[in-house]
């Protein structure tokens, strides 16, 4: 799942590796235009966009979640995360850290982590 997925470049990636993938955005226009770019995928049926606030709506069941660091709100985010997802659900931010989530990986501006407590 890609939360606040843009023009949905990460999700078009995904499904090219044949992993089906979610993607919410609030930004209509970002929702639109990620659409419309799908229905050029071969594999586009893999891909669900959905124009949502993940701040209104709980989390579905996901085994990953993708998000681009804004650490204004991380803190919020993974109380919410915590909250609402798996303890197995991997996380990938992209741009910045979370402070108290297991670290599992740290690369080049990536880290990965996981809710579950080690």
């Amino acid at each position: 799942m890609d939360l606040g997925s843009g023009d949905g470049i990460i999700l078009r990636e995904l499904s090219r590796q044949k992993i089906t993938c979610l993607g919410w955005e609030w930004n209509p226009l970002l929702c639109w235009w990620s659409k419309f770019l799908n229905l050029f995928e071969k594999n586009r049926t893999l891909i669900t966009i959905e124009r949502k606030n993940f701040w209104k709506y709980p989390f579905p069941n996901v085994d990953a979640i993708i998000i681009y660091g804004v650490p204004t709100f991380f803190e919020d985010l993974k109380i919410k995360m915590e909250k609402e997802l798996s303890k197995e659900t991997k996380i990938l931010s992209i741009g910045a850290g979370f402070s108290g989530l297991n670290l599992i990986k740290e690369e080049e501006g990536l880290f990965l982590y996981s809710l579950k407590q080690i």
